[in-house]
């Protein structure tokens, strides 16, 4: 009998002991969870200063991403801490009925979007995927208009609400004498392209992780970056004579002779490249909180199958038509990690940002 009560008590004893053991831990994790909502509601609560400039948001689509990653990326960009003055969206002349058709297929919800003061579709000639940049350059430099900050970023990412008040104000503090980007890496000595995948992350940085701007090579669309229109049409050389130059600048046409032969297929390198011509630093800089990558379709590897060429391939032809603009730089990623590397924000921080971007994922904006 007494056997049996005590057998009975067990499993009591054993619950109320586990319990109180998981307690602290139960009461840590909702403090976590607290300060991830509160760092949530930060980044839509804080208000930019009025005197950041409202820039330019450049980008390029197709009629494949209509119906989900365009939306997506639309509807994160009309709900800036920092108001864009516009929302350039560059599609191919060769797309537009296609492009139209789609839009007119969606939800009306969604087709308000594309309708929206600051958003403006335009029909352009197709030069690759620089045409996300390209067409934006040429109009700001026919009209004169050096000073107009760019944002260029992909139309397959949900922004951070605070991307654009982040990289303007990175931006004006660097004395507008620098590109800025929320993601980037250093170019190997070698000049080839990638790293092998176990060193990834020591050569690709985020600019939500970072405690301190960063040097890079490369800044990427995929997570947006900052240019002025001058950047591209005055040196910033030593020997330069500092005034924009009576000549198109070859960046606005990949297929100038005068650049690598596979320009037309390869953004980021290309358009990093004529930065570094023009001795333009580039700086991948702290930024509020996280991208979210939505990408669906992809449409860039069709066009490298069809011209015959890998994208490891076309990626080093245009790393090495630049090599003598990176040496001049001087600033490299060294294999295994073992060159400068960025400071961080605190692992705590970084958990906050995750979290937070987890939270817009799952809310669609």
């Amino acid at each position: 009998m007494y056997s049996r009560i005590r057998k009975d008590k067990e499993p009591a004893q054993r619950r109320v002991t586990l319990s109180v053991t998981s307690a602290p831990h139960g009461r840590a994790w909702l403090v976590f969870l607290v300060l991830c909502v509160f760092a949530i509601l930060q980044q839509y609560a804080a208000q930019p200063s009025s005197s950041l400039p409202r820039p330019i948001v450049t980008l390029a689509t197709s009629k494949l991403r209509v119906s989900r990653e365009l939306p997506f990326a639309l509807r994160s960009l009309l709900h800036q801490s920092l108001r864009p003055e516009g929302i350039w969206v560059h599609v191919s002349l060769d797309d537009q009925v296609a492009f139209e058709r789609a839009v007119s297929q969606l939800p009306s919800a969604s087709r308000r979007l594309f309708k929206h003061e600051l958003v403006s579709i335009r029909f352009v000639k197709d030069v690759g995927p620089a045409t996300k940049l390209i067409p934006a350059l040429a109009t700001l430099l026919d009209a004169h208009n050096y000073s107009m900050p760019l944002v260029v970023l992909d139309d397959d990412h949900l922004y951070s609400p605070r991307l654009l008040e982040g990289l303007v104000r990175a931006h004006v503090e660097t004395g507008r004498k620098v590109a800025v980007g929320s993601r980037g890496w250093r170019i190997r000595r070698d000049l080839h392209w990638g790293v092998p995948m176990p060193e990834y992350d020591l050569h690709v940085h985020l600019g939500w992780f970072l405690a301190q701007p960063y040097r890079a090579g490369i800044l990427t669309a995929n997570d947006a970056y900052l240019v002025l229109p001058s950047f591209f049409a005055t040196s910033l050389c030593l020997d330069a004579v500092g005034q924009p130059s009576a000549t198109k600048p070859p960046v606005l046409d990949p297929f100038n002779p005068a650049n690598p032969e596979a320009a037309h297929l390869v953004d980021d390198i290309f358009i990093n490249g004529h930065l570094a011509r023009n001795c333009v630093p580039r700086y991948i800089v702290p930024v509020p909180g996280a991208n979210v990558d939505v990408t669906r379709t992809h449409v860039l590897e069709g066009h490298m199958r069809d011209d015959g060429i890998s994208r490891a391939r076309a990626n080093d032809l245009v790393l090495r038509h630049f090599k003598d603009d990176w040496a001049r730089e001087n600033v490299w990623y060294e294999l295994g990690g073992r060159g400068e590397q960025p400071i961080k924000k605190w692992l705590f921080s970084q958990w906050f940002i995750v979290c937070e971007q987890g939270w817009r994922w799952f809310w669609g904006r």
